[in-house]
């Protein structure tokens, strides 16, 4: 298991980027209108006329950034990039990996990214664990990296001053009782001679509004009724759905203690390439500080689609002889090839 890390004292969790050697940019073009993959989708209203009906009451924090017109995008996986591509850019192995199941847990070598957004989670779910035994909601955006956040909190031994023992579990057609009785084996298992702390991260797992509000109202009450009997245990429900599913689950729940996940912002994304670049072995900037950016933009707040993007201008970069990816090399350089394609073309060809 990994260390117990003091979240709530715990700012930027990447290393500072190196004092690289400035870079003369080439200038710079909108590389949507050339590249369709990297334009950032537009929602189907008009923002004038939302705007006139009024705002919209909202429960995020700030910084939350797009509406859920992001979870429209067909899901990808990230290519692994080949040796000859990994060789060409001094890496030494792939910057970001393919997207891993809730069940999988992380490798001591897999790269995980402390964005603002995931640093805010772990600080709430420690002071979750250190108040008496308690309900808490997690309600997270589509795209924030929530099954990465749970794999990484349920290999964690203690959270602050708190040694805990971990369960995670998806809701599936289970009744509660079934699914509760899942959590405690698996929470007795991690427990040691002396018990400590237990801590239930439950993944209403479903893709139907209607099912994950009547899932969370129903075991808030069986909570409220069964508490005596987990003096010794939290639980955390994860909520995560459309924006409209997140509201209406929120409201049903307001007295439980709840806390947003929201998309990463750009200024992250940005590090994020930097440190996935380093993680990687990169020594040089295969990016300018205008390319970094557009990456950053087109990735609408989701590492995973970051890391699809990255991967593909890579591979672009590779296959095009660049020492560095500019902005105007995104747009009149990366074809509309997915990057597997790409990946399986190197691997013929190398």
């Amino acid at each position: 298991m990994a260390a117990s890390v003091d979240w709530s004292r715990t700012g930027k969790c990447v290393p500072a980027s190196p004092n690289w050697r400035e870079v003369a940019e080439i200038p710079s073009i909108d590389a949507s209108t050339r590249y369709p993959a990297l334009r950032t989708k537009q929602s189907s209203r008009d923002p004038r006329r939302h705007h006139a009906a009024g705002p919209r009451r909202r429960i995020f924090l700030s910084g939350e950034l797009l509406g859920d017109e992001f979870s429209s995008y067909p899901v990808e996986e990230t290519a692994i990039l080949s040796p000859p591509v990994l060789h060409y850019w001094g890496l030494l192995a792939s910057p970001f990996a393919q997207p891993q199941s809730l069940a999988e847990p992380p490798r001591p070598t897999e790269f995980y990214y402390h964005s603002a957004a995931h640093v805010g989670a772990w600080a709430w779910v420690q002071r979750l664990v250190s108040q008496p035994a308690r309900l808490g909601m997690l309600t997270a955006s589509a795209g924030a990296g929530t099954t990465t956040l749970l794999r990484q909190l349920t290999t964690t031994s203690g959270l602050g001053d708190t040694a805990i023992a971990t369960a995670k579990a998806q809701w599936g057609d289970q009744s509660i009782d079934d699914l509760v009785g899942k959590l405690r084996r698996t929470a007795e298992a991690y427990q040691g001679p002396s018990p400590v702390r237990s801590i239930w991260f439950i993944d209403t797992a479903t893709n139907q509004m209607g099912a994950g509000f009547q899932r969370a109202v129903a075991f808030s009450k069986w909570y409220e009724n069964h508490a005596p009997s987990l003096s010794n245990v939290s639980v955390v429900m994860v909520v995560r759905k459309s924006v409209d599913h997140v509201r209406l689950v929120s409201d049903a729940t307001q007295s439980i203690p709840a806390h947003h996940l929201s998309r990463t912002n750009n200024h992250d994304l940005n590090q994020c390439v930097s440190a996935a670049m380093r993680h990687a072995g990169g020594t040089r900037p295969a990016f300018t500080v205008a390319a970094t950016s557009r990456l950053a933009e087109a990735a609408a707040g989701s590492i995973h689609r970051l890391g699809l993007l990255v991967h593909t201008a890579l591979l672009h970069g590779y296959h095009a002889r660049l020492r560095q990816v500019s902005r105007t090399d995104l747009g009149s350089g990366i074809t509309a090839a997915s990057p597997s394609a790409q990946s399986a073309e190197v691997y013929r060809t190398a």
